[in-house]
């Protein structure tokens, strides 16, 4: 790849290349998510038989555990995006170094914490009996999904690093040859008689293995790009941690968010009103995931199309993506609100009912959360991070005490959540984001400023 833009080059030819490379990555991101599915569905037999209940249920706790890890990071991987995609839009491969070190270094010193509280957590699930009492494979546990944890920070940071580049592909493709090699290491564990121990390493390895030849085929690819302490900076380290702290703040309010409602119905009505409720939004979540696939690569896009100064391509990107986002998933999520009672019945049985106020509200949910997603991908690459955070308190500050009503004083209220959430997105997030989309301004900010927050107002 070519890291300048050539003199010659037009913005009409950065248009097509930006297209074709987020076309790359979403069609990659497809092919990555069918592999992960079906490798998903044959490790559960696999394990199952391998470790028993008991084990593979502590397996599935730890498992867990990373993905509440996956905040730990502090944003600094979402932080650090913007930053390269600008630096290399201006061919800048000092600063491209600087930002890659700099982030690198803060990944590892919280990598240092976690490995220095590993011993700390694992004598605490010892003490506590967590593994039923084997303390033996919880301590080995502990220890093995920290040390993979604490390795995962630094060398996950590929992706980000691919993904500012616009080359999400290279991630996505080796991310279907981690799950392939997963697969096959995991099997040839079980097959030799492996212990609880030897699964998790089986289950665990590949990827950290993946990462780490992806980093040596950008090395090699890339011959500039270095890591050495003579590129940190500690300014720019603080700037990343600064938006990186936004971002995190923004993924811990969607978690929130789009948590609450199973959180708000165990609490009010009783855990037993949360399945009915939860197994339905599943079948809309896929929907969510289809249109992820295709927007997330639009991200480093619109930072590079900041840094070259190209309005008119952000413009009509938005639109675009805006009106595909509607065009996708409006006939997927009402398609599946008009089957739900089918794809109940096929799927578990009888034994949970709905109804169209509840399947249509989630429908008009599911496609407003998709224009939620478009805004996103455009906001965080023209660096309008504070914005989100702020509309993220409101919607939550709002959402919480409205529901709890429903639920408290309304006999059907669950079936209002639909609605009620896709009424507070309209209003909370749509009506400001059609005042305060501003491209040429937000693009001028953004371009010098790439990684200091901007309000995008």
């Amino acid at each position: 790849m070519q890291l300048r833009s050539s003199p010659g080059e037009s913005a009409a030819s950065r248009s097509d290349e930006r297209y074709r490379r987020i076309a790359l990555s979403a069609s990659s991101a497809a092919l990555s998510k069918i592999v992960s599915v079906v490798v998903n569905l044959a490790m559960v037999p696999l394990m199952l038989s391998s470790l028993g209940d008991y084990s593979y249920g502590l397996w599935l706790t730890f498992q867990s555990l990373l993905g509440i890890g996956a905040f730990a990071d502090l944003g600094i991987g979402n932080g650090a995006m913007n930053a390269i995609s600008a630096a290399q839009a201006r061919g800048d491969q000092d600063r491209i170094n600087r930002v890659v070190t700099s982030a690198v270094a803060m990944l590892a010193g919280l990598s240092a914490i976690g490995v220095v509280m590993a011993p700390v957590a694992s004598r605490w699930a010892v003490d506590r009996q967590l593994g039923g009492g084997n303390a033996s494979d919880v301590a080995a546990g502990v220890a093995i999904f920290t040390a993979y944890f604490a390795l995962s920070l630094p060398l996950g940071f590929i992706d980000r690093l691919n993904a500012a580049f616009q080359e999400a592909a290279v991630a996505n493709l080796a991310r279907s040859a981690v799950a392939v090699a997963t697969l096959a290491s995991t099997w040839i564990a079980a097959r030799s008689g492996g212990s609880f121990q030897t699964i998790c390493v089986a289950t665990l390895a590949p990827q950290l293995v993946g990462w780490a030849l992806v980093w040596i085929i950008e090395f090699r690819r890339r011959r500039w790009l270095m890591i050495d302490r003579r590129f940190f900076d500690r300014s720019l380290a603080k700037s990343v941690l600064g938006v990186g702290i936004l971002f995190l703040g923004i993924q811990l309010l969607s978690a929130f968010n789009w948590s609450m409602d199973n959180l708000l119905i165990s609490t009010v009505l009783g855990p037993e009103h949360v399945t009915p409720y939860a197994v339905q939004v599943r079948v809309f979540a896929l929907v969510g995931a289809i249109a992820s696939m295709i927007l997330t690569p639009l991200w480093p896009a619109y930072a590079d199309a900041v840094a070259h100064g190209d309005h008119a391509w952000i413009r009509k990107t938005l639109h675009r993506s805006l009106v595909g986002a509607i065009a996708v998933s409006a006939p997927l999520a009402f398609g599946a609100a008009l089957a739900l009672p089918l794809i109940l019945r096929t799927w578990i049985g009888s034994g949970i009912q709905t109804s169209p106020l509840l399947a249509y509200g989630l429908a008009t949910l599911t496609v407003c959360q998709t224009i939620c997603a478009a805004l996103a991908m455009f906001w965080n690459g023209t660096s309008a991070i504070r914005l989100q955070f702020i509309i993220g308190v409101v919607l939550v500050a709002v959402s919480l005490p409205l529901k709890m009503f429903l639920l408290r004083y309304q006999g059907q209220g669950i079936a209002w959540f639909g609605l009620t959430s896709s009424l507070l997105i309209i209003t909370i997030v749509f009506v400001p984001a059609f005042f305060l989309v501003n491209f040429p301004s937000e693009a001028r900010r953004s371009e010098d400023s790439s990684v200091t927050p901007a309000s995008g107002t």
